[in-house]
């Protein structure tokens, strides 16, 4: 498996995640926009998740992946916990 072969630590963007720092190497894994990713690869690693304000109800899936991305490349050149 690529995961596995690369010795890639998986994340899973979910609502219902954590924010928590995420050390390289990783796979960043985005499910729909409606349903989020299904349940085995929720299982298959960390869920995280990206604070937003209670009276959003949600991001579009590429707007979110941006911000998750953006936020391990700060994270990875400062060597800071996401946030």
């Amino acid at each position: 498996q690529l995961i596995e072969s690369n010795r890639l630590t998986p994340y899973v963007a979910d609502a219902g995640g954590e924010t928590i720092a995420m050390p390289a190497p990783l796979v960043l894994i985005l499910g729909s926009e409606a349903h989020g990713p299904c349940e085995t690869l929720k299982n298959s690693g960390t869920t995280v998740a990206i604070s937003i304000d209670s009276q959003t109800e949600s991001l579009n899936v590429a707007v979110a992946g941006g911000i998750l991305m953006n936020k391990i490349r700060e994270a990875q050149c400062l060597n800071l916990t996401i946030t």
